[in-house]
């Protein structure tokens, strides 16, 4: 028996605006740590981390990138999921899977 082809359509970045994510938990959960913390509007770097000088960042950062309210409140990208319902129709019609995932961050 031939398996569907599979299509996977990562979250953060793609589907969702995980650095809104990211900074919406930070409040949530550290209330005034956003000082710590450069504007980030495209990461130079993979991890957050990696992207912060101050040790206190660094530590804050580990927190919240394993904390699963990050993906329940980044908010989707403009048309994100008018896009991804037509994807998924597509996909159905065409016998492809789909699915929308993520990795988790690992501190």
């Amino acid at each position: 028996m031939k398996s569907k082809p599979t299509l996977l359509i990562d979250m953060d970045g793609i589907f969702c605006d995980w650095i809104a994510g990211y900074y919406m938990t930070l409040e949530a959960k550290f209330p005034g740590a956003r000082s710590w913390f450069p504007e980030i509007k495209n990461l130079a770097q993979f991890y957050v981390s990696d992207n912060l000088l101050d040790q206190r960042g660094q530590d804050v950062e580990k927190l919240i990138c394993i904390d699963p309210e990050l993906y329940a409140i980044a908010p989707p990208f403009p048309g994100a999921i008018g896009g991804m319902q037509r994807l998924r129709n597509y996909c159905a019609a065409a016998g492809v899977e789909f699915f929308i995932c993520t990795a988790p961050h690992i501190a």
